[in-house]
């Protein structure tokens, strides 16, 4: 949380009035970019709940996650393969041996987002691509293709209009329940490569007028800019790894720095901030523990995680646990 990049020109970024407490729930829903900014307010112990029905890449594919969420109707989406049931509108992670297992799981699932939603003070959503696909015989906009012969399925692309459609049916259902919520849209930088890099600018392009229109019509619908700090601002491939599609995580702790500067309190920040270093020095290897300044270096940690404990309730998770163990024990030895 201390990066500093010398970089000028982030855009400016309207929020809320009301921005991002301590105790207030994010919910993270879209494509895989969401789940890399949830992974970083997890990792500092914020609560913050990652797409439960999984990854969404399209928005056809979040609203009915959504309306899976909030509606008692069932729809028979489920499929076998190789002894194992899968659900076209879900990502590979949902699988069960049988289809009564399957809807278990995805039941599941789908009370998790609908309780997060309830009570979220903020409700992320990143938009992919455009472009979807549609089994052709039955005629059904699938959210994961599962590795299945590409002769099967449609490919479309979403004109602006249908996009603006979309996302106004997914922001009317998510504030009918949760009238609070802040709801911030954003566009995931990853380039969709195997689109093609025209088709994929042609997506991104379709992607960014649908959600600038419908920011500009909702009081309480945000911009945030990922795409553009990605594309525009850092514009290098040295913010992308091998592949050329994918940011690198620098990019996206400059992405993630940038959204909790503008979104957060700051005495969210400042907590953070602690926490974040806190986690730091916990994982710092230590390489002399007999000299005395590794001593009071210990000491000074073991205060701070009774700080942490004292004034924000952090219990540390299982992994950070055992790395608090092992280094309690080097020290306890002596």
């Amino acid at each position: 949380m201390t990066f500093q990049h010398r970089i000028l020109g982030f855009p400016k970024v309207e929020t809320a009035e009301r921005l991002l407490e301590a105790d207030d729930t994010v919910v993270l829903l879209g494509s895989c970019f969401s789940e890399n900014i949830g992974a970083r307010l997890q990792r500092l112990y914020h609560p913050a709940v990652v797409n439960p029905l999984g990854i969404a890449f399209d928005p056809n594919s979040l609203l009915k996650h959504l309306k899976q969420a909030f509606s008692a109707e069932e729809e028979d989406t489920f499929f076998e393969r190789d002894g194992i049931y899968l659900s076209w509108l879900h990502h590979s992670a949902f699988y069960a041996v049988s289809k009564e297992a399957l809807k278990e799981k995805i039941q599941h699932a789908s009370n998790v987002l609908k309780k997060s939603v309830l009570e979220a003070g903020l409700i992320v959503i990143t938009l992919g691509t455009a472009y979807y696909y549609v089994l052709k015989n039955e005629q059904l906009p699938v959210a994961n293709c599962h590795k299945m012969p590409s002769g099967i399925f449609e490919k479309r692309l979403l004109a602006p209009s249908d996009v603006e459609r979309v996302l106004e049916e997914s922001i009317a259902l998510i504030s009918q329940k949760n009238s609070r919520a802040s709801i911030v849209l954003t566009v995931s930088p990853v380039k969709h490569l195997r689109d093609g890099v025209v088709q994929n600018t042609r997506s991104k392009a379709h992607l960014l007028a649908a959600v600038h229109s419908v920011v500009d019509r909702h009081k309480q619908v945000f911009y945030f800019p990922s795409y553009e700090i990605i594309t525009d601002v850092l514009r290098n491939y040295e913010y992308y790894e091998d592949d050329m599609a994918h940011p690198t995580k620098k990019a996206i702790d400059i992405v993630f720095e940038y959204f909790v500067n503008t979104w957060a309190t700051k005495n969210t920040q400042k907590r953070f901030t602690r926490i974040d270093q806190f986690l730091k020095n916990l994982n710092h290897q230590i390489r002399i523990p007999e000299a005395e300044s590794a001593r009071r270096w210990f000491l000074q940690l073991k205060n701070e995680k009774e700080q942490l404990l004292k004034e924000f309730g952090i219990e540390l998770s299982r992994e950070d646990d055992d790395l608090w163990k092992a280094l309690s024990a080097l020290f306890e030895r002596q």
